[in-house]
């Protein structure tokens, strides 16, 4: 009987340990001490006290999420997401920290930062005063003031994007010397974004002459959410708006040089029903050879008007009149249209045209004046 005997090769101690090694190979082995951990970003600052803390680690790591208040324990999901709601202490500054670790006890740690308000901010009208009297509807100043209720450093001061001014009469939709119509803010519309905003102090506005507000009493109400998200109460300020006078505009015009038809329109704006209007058209003759038709327009289709009849070289007198007992109401825009031709010689750029010795006359008769308008007539 023949004994065969295996004979095992005589591995060298330091070949067998790396098979040892290689057989326990593993991401989370005890050669890797640390795994990945991505924590979302938090709102900061904010109004809310029970924050979520989300992010990814490992699958299965255990993940504790500390917060002032709270220490709350839990696995990551199959995707290695997890998320915890944790509370933090109001109006302070709170340090929420994360630690992740693997079933081999590798880690991974992260801190944030959330800084809570609470308080809401304020808001006050600095102008104009309650009761006020403008004088004018425009030409007038609007001005905002914000304040938070604490100088602290959890105060998060305002949000610029978020303040809301509304009047409660519609603003703007006047006709203008280009012969359009400016921006209507109906009532209630928000008329923030046509302040301008000082630091993190407030806003003013200087009413332009295209934002006019309506004549009459108006409040404006004013509110604004500081960056926290917290919502001032609103204010208010009540104010008396008065009239403008009734006024023409001269419509700015262009033409080239020998050229004719040329159209120079005129507009009115008025409170007040207006049953006529005269005035003198100034222009500089060597720019202007002649003003050749005159048509009543628009608001005034209805309306008679005069020939030219000139009071002296460069001014003409325009009358339009009432022929049927009608009236031009309340309102703005164009009511005349005047025809005219350039001079071949004129010099190139703007040169002025001016509405002056107006007179309207109402429905009984009774005649006021009105201030002097100019224009700009541009030889292209």
């Amino acid at each position: 009987m023949t004994v065969r005997r295996l004979v095992l090769p005589a591995w060298p101690v330091v070949v067998l340990g790396a098979l040892l090694v290689a057989g326990c190979s593993d991401s989370s082995g005890p050669g890797d001490t640390t795994i990945d951990l991505v924590v979302d970003p938090i709102e900061s600052p904010t109004n809310n006290r029970n924050p979520t803390v989300s992010g990814t680690t490992e699958p299965g790591a255990t993940v504790t999420v500390a917060s002032p208040r709270d220490t709350l324990t839990d696995l990551a999901g199959s995707s290695g997401a997890f998320s915890s709601t944790v509370r933090v202490w109001p109006d302070d500054v709170n340090t929420i920290t994360v630690l992740a670790v693997d079933s081999a006890g590798n880690e991974a740690a992260d801190t944030l930062t959330v800084a809570h308000d609470g308080r809401v901010p304020l808001v006050r009208f600095n102008s104009p005063d309650q009761d006020e009297t403008t004088a004018g509807q425009s030409g007038f100043a609007l001005a905002v003031e914000y304040a938070d209720q604490t100088n602290v450093e959890y105060a998060s001061g305002p949000d610029p994007t978020s303040y809301q001014i509304e009047s409660g009469q519609p603003v703007g939709g006047v006709f203008t010397q280009s012969g359009t119509f400016s921006t209507l803010y109906p009532a209630g519309a928000n008329l923030a974004p046509l302040f301008d905003l000082i630091d993190d102090s407030g806003a003013t506005l200087l009413v332009p002459d295209s934002t006019a507000f309506t004549p009459g009493v108006n409040q404006l109400r004013a509110e604004i959410k500081d960056n926290a998200g917290n919502l001032s109460p609103p204010r208010y300020v009540t104010f008396e708006v008065s009239a403008d006078p009734d006024r023409l505009i001269a419509v700015d015009a262009s033409g080239a040089a020998g050229s004719s038809g040329n159209s120079l329109a005129i507009g009115l704006a008025n409170w007040d029903s207006v049953a006529g209007v005269q005035f003198d058209l100034t222009f500089n003759t060597s720019v202007i050879a002649s003003l050749d038709d005159i048509r009543a327009a628009d608001r005034a289709a209805s309306f008679g008007v005069t020939d030219f009849n000139e009071v002296a070289p460069g001014r003409v007198r325009v009358v339009l009149f009432d022929v049927d007992g009608d009236v031009i109401e309340p309102g703005q825009g164009r009511i005349l249209n005047i025809s005219v031709t350039v001079q071949p010689t004129a010099p190139s750029g703007t040169h002025t045209v001016i509405l002056t010795s107006v007179v309207l006359s109402d429905t009984d008769g009774a005649t006021s004046a009105a201030p002097d308008a100019a224009g700009n007539f541009t030889v292209q």
